[in-house]
């Protein structure tokens, strides 16, 4: 491929904006969606044939949401639980960094916490970041249901190479993590088990034939987020700021996290000045880390200019004051 590091060596070079109040922002989204790739002539399969290979790619049965969110709000509704009942969440990281978008939607039905509690009913193994969660196996078995939040993680696989989605009771994928799509999810529950939801017919269609086309060639839209994520990691590391996670086998990247020093620009600080350029970017909150969008439809010129509004801002915090 033409997109590694060297495609800028002949071109203008790429360099942050010297006062992002004053440039107009175009928004990198942690999505691939953009409302121009709407406008995209690809011709893909029909909706009833992206449905047929997104239900090869899970390898079940799934009903359609509006989002994850959506999905795992489905899943826990099926689950009947109690306000006094616990949902346990474990992380691929170990991290108690859990977003809200999980914790708010269990607190709409019970309490949830970082460990076993004599109240556990379900257990949620997340996927962080598109890296499988090989703690669920902690949980398997147990009696009690585990749901495994793939939100991330649409195409990552456990170490031994088996998809993620397949191990627990229920799971739940984000489609707009993966395509080019505003909405859309997707919640598994266990055979013989119905969740309360039909897509309108309107929107399934629209929401099928926007993911189909690259649904139907994921092979290449996941060597394209390999490539874009190795480029991010070279950029960075140039600038001191390596992978905070080393790459391991079966993961589908969806951001590049790097290790950040806070003392060389706090955290956030580093946030503001993504926002301020129109990047969505966050810290991994609890650790010394930062991450950027790391998606298929992230080019290289993009890729440099995220890496100069790194720069710039370490460049600011070296000079006395």
């Amino acid at each position: 491929m033409s997109t590694n590091r060297t495609d800028l060596a002949h071109a203008t070079p790429v360099v942050a904006p010297p006062n992002p109040s004053t440039t107009v922002k175009a928004f990198v989204s942690v999505s691939p969606f953009s409302y121009a790739a709407l406008d995209e002539d690809t011709a893909g399969p029909s909706p009833d044939e992206t449905e047929a290979l997104l239900a090869a790619h899970l390898g079940q049965s799934f009903s359609l949401a509006n989002s994850g969110r959506h999905a795992l709000d489905l899943i826990l509704a099926d689950l009947a639980l109690a306000p006094d009942d616990v949902v346990t969440i474990v992380t691929t990281s170990g991290s108690d960094y859990v977003s809200n978008c999980v914790t708010s939607t269990i607190e709409r039905y019970c309490r949830w916490s970082m460990r076993r509690e004599p109240g556990t009913r379900a257990v949620i193994a997340i996927h962080e970041w598109g890296r499988a969660c090989e703690r669920i196996g902690d949980y398997l078995g147990t009696g009690v249901p585990v749901i495994e939040d793939c939100a991330y993680a649409f195409a990552t696989r456990y170490a031994d190479g088996e998809q993620v989605g397949r191990r627990g009771d229920y799971a739940l994928f984000s489609l707009t993590k993966m395509f080019p799509v505003n909405f859309g999810g997707v919640a598994i529950a266990p055979a013989g088990r119905h969740l309360p939801f039909a897509m309108p017919d309107a929107d399934r269609a629209f929401l099928l034939a926007t993911i189909g086309p690259e649904l139907a060639r994921l092979d290449e839209v996941l060597c394209k987020r390999r490539v874009v994520w190795n480029d991010l990691a070279g950029r960075f590391a140039a600038l001191g700021a390596p992978a905070f996670f080393a790459p391991v086998a079966g993961e589908q990247p969806s951001v590049f996290m790097f290790a950040h020093d806070p003392t060389r620009v706090p955290l956030p600080e580093l946030r503001r000045r993504f926002d301020a350029h129109g990047i969505e970017a966050s810290v991994f909150y609890g650790s010394d880390a930062f991450f950027v969008p790391a998606h298929q439809r992230i080019g290289p010129r993009t890729r440099a200019l995220m890496a100069a509004v790194y720069a710039k801002l370490l460049a600011d915090y070296a000079r006395p004051a």
